[in-house]
């Protein structure tokens, strides 16, 4: 069951997701922070597998709100990496 403090997480995450178009985004370009998010991506799945009840269900809620909160850094990590370099891009054009 998720809670509604994960839904609103997964909501934002999806969001920045579609707003840096991470489906077809250049991996190769962004390949460490796309690591990194992988390495998310598996670290929460274990907690999930790991999950329990009572105070243990209550210390994954928090870790996954963390786990949410620093994937939606690192997505907006990723957008101002394309931002700075389409900025680039548009200056080198110029020239």
């Amino acid at each position: 069951m998720v809670s509604e403090d994960e839904r609103r997480m997964q909501q934002l995450v999806a969001q920045k997701q579609r707003e840096i178009g991470l489906d077809t985004l250049d991996r190769a370009a962004y390949a460490d922070l796309l690591r990194e998010l992988d390495e998310l991506e598996i670290t929460v799945q274990e907690a999930r597998r790991d999950l329990g009840s009572g105070p243990q269900r209550e210390r994954l809620m928090e870790t996954l709100i963390r786990y949410y909160e620093l994937k939606i850094k690192i997505l907006e990590q990723i957008n101002y990496e394309i931002n700075k370099k389409e900025y680039h891009e548009a200056l080198e054009k110029r020239i």
